[in-house]
């Protein structure tokens, strides 16, 4: 059996850009003061808690006050649903793989994301995603992407009730994501709009979304 696990920002949600713009309001309001730097790139750790505790000790905030942050932006998040659902939805395609891998015998599901577990879960069902069977690993379960990534791992086998898996491979959108792949010993497969990046870092198997049926199967030698 072969495990396949996803991101959810950019791979399964096209969740980015609004991401980016609700966290830099939430640290702006709990901060007091106004927030831009958006570029992930910046920080040591990218996920929701990484992220948010180093830019609350930039700021010169008690990186206590993270808690506050995740509350502010889950508020936002559901406030800016209500106001522009049309923003909320998947990247192409992305449910329906999930559905037919679910389907097939020789291959285990499972989520690794940076998000925090209640961002990433509201993400997945406002874009109408059902992943409620899927193992998912989130910020609160690992201090860096690989860590989260093994949390998944493990959660997987555990759901698999198997010692390990044949092949892991794992579909992302961002650098960090192909990075902790090859940290890990797994198979990559870019996925969303970033993929340019990920192709001059040298992924080799690089798709938009989920939309060609052959495609992606494919990259993952699932055909």
């Amino acid at each position: 059996m072969q495990l396949l696990m996803f991101d959810i920002d950019g791979t399964l949600t096209r969740s980015f850009q609004y991401d980016q713009e609700v966290f830099a309001e939430a640290v702006s309001e709990v901060a007091g003061a106004p927030f831009h730097d958006t570029d992930w790139h910046r920080y040591a750790r990218i996920t929701s808690d990484g992220v948010t505790e180093e830019v609350l000790l930039r700021m010169g905030v008690d990186a206590s006050r993270a808690a506050m942050v995740k509350q502010a932006m889950m508020r936002r998040l559901h406030e800016r649903r209500r106001a522009s659902p049309s923003e909320f939805i998947e990247i192409s395609g992305a449910a329906a793989f999930l559905r037919q891998l679910a389907e097939r015998g020789d291959i285990a599901l499972a989520i690794a994301t940076g998000c925090w577990r209640e961002e990433a879960a509201f993400k997945l069902e406002a874009s109408g995603i059902d992943a409620s069977a899927i193992p998912m690993s989130c910020s609160e379960d690992g201090e860096q992407r690989a860590d989260i990534m093994r949390h998944a791992l493990s959660r997987a086998l555990a759901a698999a009730g198997r010692e390990r898996f044949d092949r892991v491979a794992y579909l992302g959108d961002g650098l960090w994501d192909w990075r902790a792949s090859h940290e890990l010993g797994f198979e990559f497969v870019g996925i969303g709009e970033r993929i340019a990046s990920l192709r001059e870092a040298g992924a080799k198997h690089c798709h938009p979304d989920f939309s060609d049926a052959a495609a992606v199967p494919a990259s993952l030698r699932i055909l």
